[in-house]
């Protein structure tokens, strides 16, 4: 469970930089998912793919306030 958003990438350790494979495409940006139990604490899940033995660091996207 994380704050509602969007995340970006900001370290994948199975980048070819890092002697991954670069199975992930860290342009894509993570949006959270609602779930009605977590919407008090305006928190959503993260479903993210991670291959093996890897990790990556997010941060959350500040959110423009024209944008809707």
């Amino acid at each position: 469970m994380v704050p509602k958003g969007t995340y970006e990438v900001i370290l994948d350790t199975d980048a070819v930089a890092f002697g991954g494979h670069g199975l992930n495409d860290d342009s894509v940006r993570h949006v959270t998912t609602y779930d009605p139990l977590l919407e008090k604490d305006g928190k959503g899940w993260l479903k993210l793919y991670l291959p093996a033995r890897s990790a990556l660091v997010l941060r959350r996207v500040k959110e423009d306030a024209g944008a809707k």
